[in-house]
Formats: structure tokens, C-alpha cells, sequence
């Protein structure tokens, strides 16, 4: 009976050691919140940085100075991952965030100067409003006695804790005004909506296969009312952590990331503000996939494609000091700019120097529903440098109109450069091997405008007159073209 009694005691001692092991560690699993994304959007007069953690926590926000910045405490937090830097826009020049102690992480806005800004707090959302605002609620970051709580030593503590921790973040890449910054969440995601082309960038992962014979890797789904869309694939295909990404800009208010074990797959939903359809495309050169948000043009309009050749890792022809990827995009802005002066709507595949696939852009444009296809270049023949003059270059595909084609289209700008821009006529010339022709569906075209390789025809290009001259004639030309289009 005593051994029982004893029995009875120990197991007892257990029962409860283990009742409060479980309460306290299910106490302790919710006291830290973990930062899930940081979103840096810019408009005309203002900033928007948006901090989101999984859980609301309390905050502090001050301001301090040399240099100038606006700092966030985010108490009881904890941050997956390394630290990172990222570079900002205008009045916020970078972003960066660090766990600053055990139970604090740190969230620092380095401004241009001493900035208005004013503070959100919605639940699990910390919204930072830097700029010039339309309300009257407002802090200026003018220097760490603002607030009566911050001296020197702190100032000098945080810079220090900003070059230990922040130090080992990464610099993100440059010219984006729009982004995603690698947390928990969107370690491996890059979202940008800085012009016409809105994507989400997935590292490392390809979720399609192939280019013309274009083979996806994920099934896709849209909701009833347009306005949501999900695809989901194999987890293997990608890294991504679950969780929900705030977005809200005038395309998206959230993108939503949802894993499961059995099976082992990973699906992203995309909640939509209006009605897109999406492109998804594996490229095997960058080893990545992009998802492009497109909103078609209805029956009823017309509109042009403008493809600024190469760009991004792909240079095209390099000769002497200049290179061809950047002469091909300041024609297509210059060209983009004089259309839609012109009430002509248009859609640029790159406005930066950044690269997009060759099928990727054909399938851009058929998506839109263009009605035209103008993609620019410039040629280069090394070993024969006597060699110059303006050629255009098309494909007929199938679904083009009989009525007007990509022929006819090519000889419009020929004809176009030929009389405005005094170059050599080489021709309109029918070229079924090159991707952005043979795969678009509406009349399409190349022009190569000049020789870089022809001291002559390079010279005409430095000038910024003669660039101008271009972009006008295609203009002219390309609104002589639509009045064909059907």
C-alpha cells in the first residue's frame, strides 16, 4: 500500500512538472511577435513605409539625428533571418532593421534632411508616413530632444547597434521605388510597381518550363468575382515561408502565402483591387519566375507595346563608349512620352535597366491584347564598320489580321525613318528566327535604327537631338499604323 501511495506521489510530481512546463512555454510562444514584411511605396509629395509583424505589440518612434532618421521600436519582437539594408527613394534614402536587443527590434528610416512624418497603428500594422501630408497631426524629425527622451548616449547607442547588426544586411538592388524587403516571409520575393510592368519576382525557382513551348509547373485559379487568384505548385519548386504580405497600392491589397504537408505543396493568392489576368514565367537566366500583373486593353482600344531591346544582364551590342541596351531605352521613353502626349495608350515592357526574357515579352503583349508591337534596337557589325543605316525587321504570325500585318506595319516605320532621320535604307526584311516576331499575335516590328559599329551612324546616336528624331518619326508612324489596325 506504501509503494502505491509513493507511486501515486511521483506520478503526480510528474503531472504537474509537466502541467506548468506546458503553461509556461505556452505562455512564452505568443510574448514575441516576428517581423513579416517591410513595403517602401512612394508618391508624388510623400512615403509610405509599412512594417508588419504577425501580432500587434506596442511601439515607440522617435526621431534622432546625425544623421537623420526616424526610428521604430517594435517591443516584445523578435526577427527571423539576418538583418538587412535596403535603398529607398527620395525623402526615405534606405531602410534598415535589426534585433537592437532580446526583446526589441529595431526598424531605422534614414531620410534625406529632417522629415515630416506621421505614425499608423492598425493591430499588427505600422504604417510611417513621411513628406509633406495632408493632415495636421504631424512630427518633424528635427532632432532626438523632441520627444524629451532620447539624449546623445542614445543616439550613439543605436548608431552602434546600427553598424554590429545592421552591417551584415545585404544592400538590395538600386532604382526600385517599390518593394518588398527580405524578411521571414518574403525572403525570396521581390515585388515592384514602379511602371507599366507589376510584378512579383520569385528567387530561385522556376515555375514554367520551356519558351515556345511554354509547359507551367503549377495549376491556377481564379474566384468567381475576378479578383482574386491563386496558383499553387510542388514546394520543392520554391522556398517561401507562409504567411500574408500587405500590399495595398492601386493593384493589390495582399499577397498571401499557404503550405500544407500533404501534400507538400505551396500556393500564393494574389487579392486584387480590380480584375487582372497574370503571366507567370520561369527564366532560366536569372533563375527566377515572374509573375506579371496585366490588365488587358478592352476591344475597343488600342494599344502599343514598346520593347526597349536587351537590358539587365543582357547588354546587347557594346562598341567603343557606347552600349546598346541603354541607347535602345532612352529612344523607347522618348517614344513612349511623344504617344502618350499624342492620348495614344501604351505599355513599356522595361522602363529601367532591368531584364525581361524574349518570350516573356511576346507573352506580355499577347496577354494585353495589343494591337501593336514596336521593339527598338541598334546594330552592330564589328568587322565590317563601314557597314550602316536603318533596317526594321518583322515576322507574320498566324493570328495576325490579313488585312494589316506585321509587313505592313514594318514598312510604315521604314518608310517613316527613312524620310525623317537621313540614315541608309536597308530595307524591310522578314526575320521568322526572332522570339519578340514570330511569337507576338498582332503586327509587331524591330527597328534598328543605326550602326554603332559606323563612326557616322554612332555619331548620330550621342546626339540627343538625333534620339529625339527617332522617337518622333515612330510616333508619326505609329499613329498613321493604328489607323490601319483592326
Amino acid at each position: 500500500m506504501r509503494r502505491l501511495k509513493k507511486l501515486f506521489a511521483i506520478l503526480m510530481s510528474v503531472i504537474i512538472i509537466t502541467s506548468c512546463s506546458l503553461s509556461l512555454y505556452a505562455d512564452a510562444s505568443p510574448l514575441y511577435a516576428f517581423l513579416q514584411s517591410i513595403v517602401h511605396v512612394i508618391y508624388d509629395e510623400y512615403e509610405v513605409v509599412t512594417v508588419t509583424f504577425n501580432a500587434h505589440r506596442d511601439i515607440n518612434v522617435f526621431p534622432l539625428t546625425s544623421p537623420d532618421r526616424i526610428v521604430i521600436d517594435v517591443n516584445y519582437s523578435l526577427l527571423k533571418g539576418k538583418p538587412q539594408i535596403i535603398s529607398g527613394g527620395n525623402l526615405v534614402k534606405s531602410i534598415r532593421y535589426a534585433q537592437y536587443d532580446k526583446n526589441i527590434v529595431r526598424v531605422v528610416l534614414d531620410t534625406n534632411g529632417k522629415q515630416e512624418y506621421q505614425v499608423k497603428q492598425e493591430n499588427n500594422i505600422i504604417k510611417v508616413y513621411v513628406g509633406s501630408l495632408n493632415s495636421g497631426n504631424k512630427n518633424t524629425a528635427q532632432n532626438s530632444q523632441d520627444n524629451g527622451s532620447h539624449d546623445n548616449s542614445e543616439q550613439q547607442s543605436e548608431r552602434q547597434s546600427d553598424r554590429d547588426q545592421d552591417g551584415r544586411g545585404e544592400i538590395a538592388d538600386r532604382g526600385v521605388s517599390n518593394r518588398i524587403i527580405n524578411t521571414s516571409i518574403s525572403k525570396n520575393l521581390f515585388y515592384n510597381n514602379t511602371g507599366d510592368r507589376v510584378y512579383l519576382s520569385i528567387k530561385d525557382s522556376l515555375l514554367t518550363e520551356g519558351g515556345e513551348n511554354y509547359k507551367k509547373l503549377y495549376t491556377e485559379k481564379y474566384s468567381d468575382d475576378g479578383l482574386t487568384y491563386t496558383i499553387t505548385f510542388s514546394s520543392t519548386l520554391a522556398k517561401l515561408d507562409a504567411g500574408t504580405i500587405e500590399i495595398n497600392d492601386r493593384y493589390l491589397e495582399s499577397i498571401t502565402i499557404t503550405k500544407t504537408l500533404l501534400p507538400l505543396q505551396t500556393s500564393i493568392k494574389f487579392k486584387a483591387k480590380d480584375k487582372f489576368v497574370y503571366h507567370v514565367m520561369g527564366r532560366t537566366q536569372t533563375k527566377d519566375t515572374n509573375i506579371t500583373i496585366l490588365k488587358p486593353a478592352s476591344s475597343n482600344d488600342k494599344l502599343v507595346v514598346i520593347d526597349a531591346g536587351h537590358g539587365g544582364s543582357e547588354p546587347g551590342a557594346i562598341y567603343k563608349n557606347m552600349i546598346e541596351k541603354n541607347v535602345n531605352l532612352d529612344i523607347a521613353l522618348k517614344l513612349n512620352e511623344l504617344l502618350k502626349k499624342n492620348n495614344i495608350n501604351t505599355y513599356m515592357i522595361r522602363e529601367d535597366d532591368s531584364f525581361v526574357g524574349l518570350y516573356e515579352r511576346a507573352y506580355i503583349a499577347n496577354k494585353l491584347n495589343a494591337s501593336l508591337f514596336i521593339s527598338i534596337h541598334n546594330n552592330a557589325l564589328e568587322n565590317n564598320p563601314s557597314f550602316d543605316g536603318t533596317m526594321t525587321l518583322y515576322s507574320i504570325n498566324k493570328k495576325e489580321s490579313k488585312q494589316f500585318d506585321s509587313y505592313d506595319f514594318a514598312n510604315i516605320l521604314q518608310k517613316g525613318l527613312i524620310n525623317d532621320i537621313d540614315t541608309k535604307d536597308r530595307n524591310v526584311r522578314e526575320r521568322d528566327d526572332l522570339v519578340v516576331l514570330r511569337m507576338t499575335e498582332m503586327p509587331a516590328a524591330l527597328v534598328e535604327v543605326a550602326f554603332i559599329t559606323n563612326a557616322n551612324d554612332r555619331a548620330k546616336l550621342q546626339s540627343e537631338e538625333f534620339r529625339q528624331k527617332v522617337a518622333q518619326s515612330l510616333c508619326n508612324s505609329i499613329i498613321k499604323a493604328l489607323s490601319e489596325v483592326r
